[in-house]
């Protein structure tokens, strides 16, 4: 499969590297949560953001499944929250967050919402050519 995502701001960004403007829309009817500059990583399973953008957005961060989360440093406990709304570079979809315990990681787009993407703007099958 061959995604080309064709905004210039997932190209090459500020610090050379894949990028992406994303909207936490709130859950409680406020102003939607802005993301500038979210790692768009293909490595990562979920959009992965840290704990004070769910809280900001209205979200109930103590109804998440709880989740451990592998890196290279070690291992921590977020929470996985399902069904939420997010605009990613300005295509609006709903897909499952994980919510990083510290407020010091780094945002990542992660595949699930790399394949929302790919659903939404292309079609459940356009992508492939038999």
């Amino acid at each position: 499969m061959r995604l080309t995502l064709t905004h210039p701001k997932l190209h090459v960004g500020p610090r050379s590297r894949p990028e992406a403007d994303i909207k936490i829309l709130s859950a409680v009817g406020g102003p939607p949560v802005s993301v500038a500059g979210v790692l768009v990583d293909s490595g990562a399973d979920y959009l992965m953001l840290p704990k004070h953008i769910g809280i900001a957005a209205g979200l109930p961060m103590g109804r998440g499944t709880r989740v451990t989360i592998n890196g290279v440093s070690g291992s921590v406990v977020g929470r996985l929250l399902t069904g939420c709304v997010v605009e990613v570079e300005g295509v609006t979809m709903t897909i499952d967050i994980l919510f990083h315990p510290s407020n010091r990681s780094a945002p990542l787009l992660g595949r699930n919402a790399i394949f929302g993407l790919k659903y939404l703007l292309l079609g459940s099958n356009a992508w492939y050519r038999p």
